[in-house]
């Protein structure tokens, strides 16, 4: 088997196997699985290996990408965090576009006749909706639990 081919080529993967699959897979449910499985972005490439070319030990360089058999863990980790990183930052720039979307949807509404009009309810609605306990605070000695004896500041009846 060709590593990274494998990977990237479901049908070469499938034919490499034949011999040992035999009829127990079709090509369409070998594919299909390969479909939901194989994630060639997970793949740590020659290319990303080469990009790797910095020394592990002081004074000791690294060996082209064609001639590493083992990579060290520290590239590897190296390898996966920069992927990590691009992968982050495309999904701050999609972020960044659902972001401004939804300011440029809200300053839409805002600037609507019907929002400018409905002004006066909603600040009306936020007066009510206000709890006088929060203007005045209660004594501590009053029954919590009974907020319309709250509002006129008596205490509630014992039970």
């Amino acid at each position: 088997l060709d590593f990274p081919r494998f990977v990237d080529d479901p049908e070469y993967l499938f034919q490499s196997l034949r011999g040992v699959l035999g009829d127990k897979i079709e090509q369409v449910a070998a594919l299909h699985a390969h479909e939901a499985l194989a994630s060639p972005a997970k793949v740590r490439l020659g290319k990303e290996l080469a990009a790797e070319c910095e020394p592990d030990r002081v004074g000791e360089a690294s060996a082209p990408a064609q001639a590493m058999a083992f990579p060290s863990q520290a590239s590897l980790d190296r390898i996966a965090m920069a992927r990590e990183v691009a992968l982050l930052k495309i999904d701050l720039e999609q972020a960044k576009g659902r972001l401004f979307h939804a300011e440029k949807r809200r300053a839409s509404v805002e600037a609507s006749t019907s929002w400018r009009l409905t002004a006066p309810l909603r600040a009306l609605s936020g007066l009510l909706k206000r709890q006088p306990s929060e203007a005045e605070p209660a004594p501590a000695s009053q029954h919590q639990g009974n907020r319309r004896f709250q509002v006129f500041g008596r205490r509630a009846p014992k039970a």
